[in-house]
């Protein structure tokens, strides 16, 4: 496993930043969106360029878990809808971003996921949705949540929403085009 010395570097550490990481990924020729997934396995991302050992942290998973239901309302909600974590129960020693929600979505809740059509990214997108929905891929919590909020299956609207909404950060025409495909797909049912 050619990860093996980024691995042994992440569980030597309490703290490391993301230049960290993307200077052993290099010195390891290691592909920075690999070392990126690699760092959400093995710590817990606090803020942007700051990742922790998973044991300096801890949730209270059922009250965190009650929160994002009040905001999901039963339905997949867009990365988006969560820019207001004020109501959010305090996690000892830290303050709610929007990393310490992906980290938490990522590794720790039971009812919800994070979805994204792509890897973990410098910045956070996708969609919340509960782990009992049947949406098995990004595309269709998309699909789902562009129709629920009124959005034409048009590729330049979707397209716009997607990216207003943190969905995605820019834009793909296949993304675009599978989620505008599934949208009609639905408006047929």
């Amino acid at each position: 496993d050619g990860q093996i010395p980024l691995h042994t570097f992440l569980n030597d550490r309490s703290e490391v930043s993301l230049d960290q990481i993307e200077s052993v990924a290099k010195e390891y020729n290691i592909a920075p969106w690999l070392a990126l997934k690699t760092a959400h396995e093995e710590m817990v991302r606090i803020d942007r360029d700051c990742f922790i050992a998973k044991g300096l942290i801890s949730f209270d998973v059922a009250a965190i878990d009650d929160s994002i239901a009040d905001v999901c309302e039963g339905y997949p909600r867009p990365f988006g809808a969560f820019a207001n974590l004020s109501d959010f129960p305090a996690v000892p020693g830290f303050s709610w971003n929007e990393y310490l929600l992906e980290a938490f979505l990522r590794r720790l809740s039971v009812r919800f996921r994070l979805v994204s059509p792509s890897v973990p990214a410098r910045d956070v997108s996708g969609a919340v949705v509960p782990r009992s929905a049947d949406l098995p891929c990004a595309e269709d919590a998309f699909a789902a949540i562009a129709l629920r909020c009124g959005v034409a299956a048009e590729a330049e609207e979707v397209g716009e929403f997607l990216v207003a909404t943190q969905c995605v950060l820019r834009r793909s025409t296949k993304t675009v085009g599978a989620v505008v495909s599934r949208m009609k797909e639905l408006e047929k049912r």
